[in-house]
């Protein structure tokens, strides 16, 4: 499952936290994404719920919260997730709005981003994107488990 680093000036992304997967690289939607702008909100988002434990959210009020800063989980087998991420407007203006699905390895914590879709297509076709991006996931972590 290739992978790229993603450089970045913050200390929890140079630490090697962030990745985008090839596959990912290859959605037609990656081309409209401006990784510093799109990805920094969901990164913070990210590292904070982490610290506090919820990545992955257990709890109900956790999910709730991660959905109020435009972040759901989903489930991908067993004791694997993997979460939907809506760009905000706020770093959109002006171009087509993005959710970008990504995973966060539980032994090293880094996060891998699996797809990006313009949200006017998850919308319009919700179940078969999900399940395309589960695909993904249990494919990534399958790789990860053998190349562990």
């Amino acid at each position: 499952m290739p992978e790229r680093s993603t450089p970045s000036t913050k200390p929890w992304q140079s630490a090697g936290r962030l990745r985008i997967l090839k596959e990912a690289e290859l959605d037609p939607a990656y081309a409209l994404l401006k990784v510093r702008d799109d990805l920094q909100l969901m990164l913070s988002f990210v590292e904070r719920f982490d610290k506090l434990g919820w990545i992955p959210p257990v709890a109900e009020e956790q999910r709730q919260l991660l959905a109020a800063f435009g972040v759901s989980m989903h489930e991908a087998g067993a004791n694997t997730c993997f979460f939907e991420y809506h760009v905000p407007d706020l770093t959109r203006t002006g171009r087509p709005r993005l959710t970008v699905f990504f995973h966060v390895d539980p032994p090293t914590r880094i996060v891998r981003v699996s797809g990006i879709e313009r949200s006017e297509i998850v919308d319009r076709r919700r179940s078969m994107v999900v399940t395309s991006h589960r695909m993904r996931v249990e494919e990534l972590v399958s790789w990860l488990r053998q190349h562990s």
